[in-house]
């Protein structure tokens, strides 16, 4: 069973986040997420294994089992989430005939109230914090 845990980078501050910007291009995966506060740019430039994209509202198994061991609030003004155990990386491990482990895999979920990013990377992104004035 996926464990959900939020994802403390040093850089990473409390706000309400929306996806700016989704880009794969040859360099690597760049999120870009605006808050009230905060514009928050996560690059993958190495290492970057798989990610996927979708709406939250297709996401209600996942969100309903976060919420039920975490609280109602688990989601509420944080961004990033590191998940254990991830179904998503056991099935990418099996689709490469286990040359990547599940214990190689960092697994990392964006969420805002519209979207759930799931990333998985050999390494954690680069994370760069903007305040918006």
């Amino acid at each position: 069973m996926e464990r959900w845990e939020r994802w403390n980078s040093h850089e990473l501050v409390a706000d309400d986040y929306e996806l700016k910007s989704l880009v794969q291009d040859w360099e690597g995966l760049t999120l870009v997420f605006l808050g009230r506060k905060t514009e928050v740019t996560l690059v993958y430039r190495e290492q970057l294994l798989s990610f996927r994209s979708c709406d939250e509202g297709d996401r209600w198994k996942t969100v309903d089992t976060a919420l039920a061991d975490h609280g109602k609030h688990f989601f509420r003004g944080w961004l990033a989430y590191k998940v254990s155990e991830s179904d998503y990386a056991s099935w990418f491990s099996r689709e490469t005939f286990g040359s990547t482990t599940t214990d190689e895999i960092l697994h990392l979920a964006f969420v805002t109230a519209n979207d759930i990013i799931d990333v998985l990377s050999l390494r954690e992104p680069t994370v760069t914090i903007s305040c918006i004035s």
